[in-house]
């Protein structure tokens, strides 16, 4: 491991010329592991960010080259000065004749590491395995466990996964499987079980034998399913009982999809996803509404929470203009008030915020490690009008990038009130921050907070 102290003092091993003085004299430091790993520390006054979010003071991060490291408001780091070691084989990349298979944690010898300064993820959190046959298993080693889809699986076991799973680390931190590295592994050669030649005669007369009771079972269904055709000829659902069936068919939407890593012929997964109801009532009270004042007049927002400690998310222009000290939230547990600004950007309309919560633990939402497709089934949670917990839906009418900022077009319904809620996937994942919309002509827009760097908070 190679150590690199960066800062003004002259002593530091990146020196960064700043007579402005804003540059703190040990700035940060970053650590350059032997396995190509970065980490990086903030010890600084007027912050480190990492792609436009501040790290937090004192706590490691990840990084990784090209990044845009910036120290203090001016000065962006020069990875041409940052000597990185050709990453060797990781030791903790296990290879045998069955598997390959990857660690996860915060550790920094994990061949993925996760930046977790709420400590929720374990050192050694878990192992990713890709078999042989080109299917993924995740295994549990930790604490504070993994939820695979929502739900906790066991520990000490492979648990089976796929690339469609929403795997979240102790239920707080979203693995994203675009880290894993693409791992291409030989599939074995099909077994074809031939009989010795001593069993041949025995294995014809038992596969004789097959095909009659095989010519049995034929019989029998085409039987049954002419006692079946008579008895729904005469005993048909009237109309209102099919009404009843297909609004119960409506609670539960299933999506059958093949594997982007399957062969033709091989499996297909089936995928249920959990109707908005449930949805609804597993998210609602991590929203919140948020009051502002300039002293003079008052606005209302929505927010979010990230994090169990208080860590919220709202659009930057709920706030613009508010003054400080003005700014409150009201959740079901009570009103709170603004303690200090993490991140922010009006450009991007975003802002980071942690709230004085006094030992509160808050409902948190997850956020998505991808966007959605257009044409996907969207929701929103927010406050229109004050009126809280209010519930939209709606779908992805078009994905529109500019520069660094990427809008969700919907048509979803955002109205006054609702900015800064959270717009979700039909996974119950948070894919973007709504900001408004023109209900006239069913335009509506939620600024992507996908890849942003939230869930370092």
């Amino acid at each position: 491991m190679k150590t690199i102290k960066i800062g003004r003092n002259p002593d530091n091993d990146i020196i960064l010329d700043d007579s402005s003085r804003t540059v703190s004299g040990y700035h940060a430091v970053l650590k350059v592991y032997d396995n190509g790993n970065i980490t990086l520390n903030d010890n600084s006054t007027n912050g480190t960010y990492i792609n436009g979010v501040k790290a937090n003071k004192g706590i490691e991060v990840a990084v990784k080259k090209g990044d845009e490291v910036r120290f203090g408001p001016h000065f962006v780091l020069n990875w041409s000065l940052v000597d990185i070691p050709v990453a060797k084989h990781d030791a903790t990349v296990i290879e045998n004749g069955e598997e390959v298979s990857y660690t996860i944690g915060t550790e920094s010898d994990n061949r993925i590491v996760i930046s977790d300064p709420d400590n929720h993820v374990s050192r050694h959190h878990a192992i990713l395995k890709l078999k042989r046959d080109g299917k993924y298993f995740i295994y549990d080693q930790s604490t504070n466990g993994i939820y695979v889809n929502g739900v906790k699986i066991k520990s000490k076991v492979d648990f089976p996964v796929s690339t469609t799973d929403s795997i979240s680390l102790s239920n707080s931190y979203e693995l994203d499987w675009n880290r894993i590295p693409n791992v291409s592994v030989p599939k074995a050669a099909p077994h074809v079980l031939n009989p010795p030649n001593e069993y041949r005669s025995n294995y014809s007369a038992t596969t004789q034998n097959s095909t009659k009771i095989w010519s049995y079972l034929v019989s029998a269904a085409i039987f049954a399913g002419m006692i079946y055709f008579t008895y729904s000829k005469f005993n048909k659902p009237s109309k209102n009982q099919l009404k009843t069936q297909t609004a119960q068919l409506d609670s539960v939407v299933v999506s059958v999809q093949s594997d982007a890593r399957m062969q033709p012929n091989t499996d297909i997964q089936t995928i249920v996803k959990i109707d908005i109801s449930t949805l609804y009532e597993r998210n609602k009270d991590a929203v919140f509404i948020i009051y502002t004042s300039d002293g003079t007049n008052n606005s209302q927002g929505s927010g979010f929470f990230i994090s169990y400690s208080g860590v919220g998310i709202s659009n930057y222009h709920v706030f613009k203009g508010t003054g400080r000290g003005l700014e409150s939230i009201k959740t079901e547990n009570g009103t709170f008030k603004v303690e200090s600004v993490l991140a922010s950007s009006d450009e991007n309309d975003y802002i980071v915020f942690k709230v004085a919560g006094n030992g509160t633990t808050f409902p948190y939402l997850n956020i998505a490690s991808s966007l959605p497709r257009v044409g996907e089934d969207v929701f929103a949670i927010g406050a229109p009008e004050g009126l809280k917990q209010t519930l939209s839906k709606g779908i992805v009418s078009a994905l529109r990038t500019e520069s660094d900022l990427t809008l969700i077009q919907t048509t979803t319904q955002i109205t006054h009130g609702s900015s800064g809620g959270p717009l979700f996937n039909m996974r119950g994942e948070v894919i973007g921050i709504t900001s408004g919309g023109l209900d006239a002509a069913d335009l509506n827009f939620a600024v992507s907070i996908v890849g942003r760097g939230f869930d370092r908070y």
